[in-house]
């Protein structure tokens, strides 16, 4: 099995932003799922620990993970975002 990472936006100014992003992300790591790959979706394994761990941490743990993964899926508005 293919394990993929998906990038997409999580930060959000707007109120429910980051709970908007959030549902996104999981439509598309359900639709991947059945399509047999293996997701790994940061907004589903860290989303909402920003405020218990610092941000870098977090981004450099995805970098890690990012280097096991056969395959990186960037969605949205990923070019925005500051953390894709």
């Amino acid at each position: 099995m293919k394990l993929i990472y998906l990038s997409a936006p999580y930060r959000s100014d707007s109120p429910n932003g980051i709970q908007l992003n959030i549902a996104k992300a999981r439509i598309i790591v359900i639709q991947l799922w059945g399509q047999g790959f293996v997701v790994v979706c940061p907004h589903l394994n860290t989303g909402g620990l920003e405020s218990d761990i610092p941000i870098i941490q977090l981004l450099e743990g995805d970098c890690e993970i990012i280097k096991r993964c056969d395959a990186l899926l960037m969605t949205g508005n990923w070019r925005k975002s500051e953390g894709c």
